[in-house]
């Protein structure tokens, strides 16, 4: 349940059960929307995330293991912010790559939660049926961003986990790196996606 939907409902509840409010209610009720105001209000930590916002070409590297040779795909990526900039939705798109039959389409959601103090994000897409969850840091004021997600791995069935970092090159190029597990448990880079920004009139 979405935070805002439980405080309306907490201030509709004290007005129903209690009557009208009194003058110290209202005031508790007035601290306890300006404390949720500012913990709903975009910050500094928004702000890095405009970097990724716009469109991209893209040129992934993959392996399935460590001593695999790696596979290229081009792609493009766009990516927009959304609801005041709290969070950023990106929409991928590939030719079809490691054997699938059908193009690759992705989407992912980014943003920054306040009480946490983290980075959040979400993923899905048309290679599988999970939403894959993580939870990142930067320490260098928006130049790299680092993330963790664990899930089960849809081939073994088994909890797993994999690492992605940002890293921000300049305001047009970037790199996502995404590592995991090899068989042996030591941690391996399984991808690389060079982004580079699509030029336009205004830019």
């Amino acid at each position: 349940m979405r935070r805002s939907y439980v405080v309306c409902l907490l201030f509709a509840g004290a007005t129903l059960v209690g009557g009208p409010l009194g003058a110290q209610q209202k005031q508790d009720e007035k601290a306890m929307m300006d404390a949720y105001m500012k913990l709903a209000a975009p910050g500094e930590n928004h702000t890095y995330l405009k970097t990724f916002v716009g469109k991209w070409q893209t040129l992934g590297k993959f392996r399935m293991a460590p001593e695999a040779p790696w596979t290229e795909s081009k792609g493009t990526g766009e990516t927009e912010a959304i609801l005041g900039g709290r969070f950023i939705v990106s929409k991928y798109t590939s030719p079809p790559m490691m054997g699938a039959p059908q193009p690759f389409e992705g989407r992912g959601l980014i943003g920054y939660d306040n009480q946490k103090k983290k980075y959040v994000s979400t993923w899905v897409d048309n290679m599988g049926t999970m939403i894959m969850t993580a939870e990142g840091t930067s320490e260098d004021q928006g130049k790299t961003f680092s993330f963790k997600s664990t899930f089960t791995d849809p081939m073994t069935g088994q909890d797993t986990w994999m690492r992605s970092v940002y890293k921000v090159e300049s305001p047009d190029k970037y790199v996502l790196e995404m590592y995991s597990p090899a068989p042996d448990g030591k941690e391996y880079l399984g991808m690389t996606i060079d982004h580079t920004r699509v030029k336009t009139a205004s830019r």
